[in-house]
């Protein structure tokens, strides 16, 4: 058994900020800082919400005003996207979701900084 002083006590981690020593003494706290790639993707969705309500108030929707949209995305990114589709229709108010070219919509940056364009048309309307 080592006695105190034949021993030094160190901390060690994959990352710097993974691991901290309890304030008392009694233990360590311990972060799992890896992302899954499932709550990654819903991450991206969710950004994705954001943009497409800020481009609602930027074209002066009302609040729940039914809308199509369409989403310009890169291939990559495209993929991860069309697996929530659902949620982005559940949170945005929106009726009609496509994905495809956007020359004059709203851009915005998601998850780890992906360029995105929407459009939104109300619905009923032919602009």
């Amino acid at each position: 058994m080592l006695e105190p002083g034949e021993y030094e006590e160190r901390v060690v981690a994959d990352g710097a900020d993974a691991v901290t020593a309890l304030p008392d003494g009694t233990g360590l706290l311990l972060l799992d800082t890896v992302v899954a790639k499932q709550l990654a993707d819903e991450g991206f969705a969710r950004d994705l919400v954001r943009v497409v309500r800020q481009a609602r108030k930027a074209a002066g929707f009302d609040v729940g005003e039914p809308a199509s949209l369409m989403v310009e995305l890169d291939g990559e990114h495209l993929a991860r996207m069309r697996a929530h589709r659902d949620l982005v229709l559940a949170e945005t108010s929106v009726e009609r979701l496509e994905f495809g070219p956007v020359p004059d919509g709203f851009a915005g940056r998601i998850g780890d900084g992906a360029a995105v364009r929407v459009g939104l048309t109300k619905v009923g309307s032919a602009t």
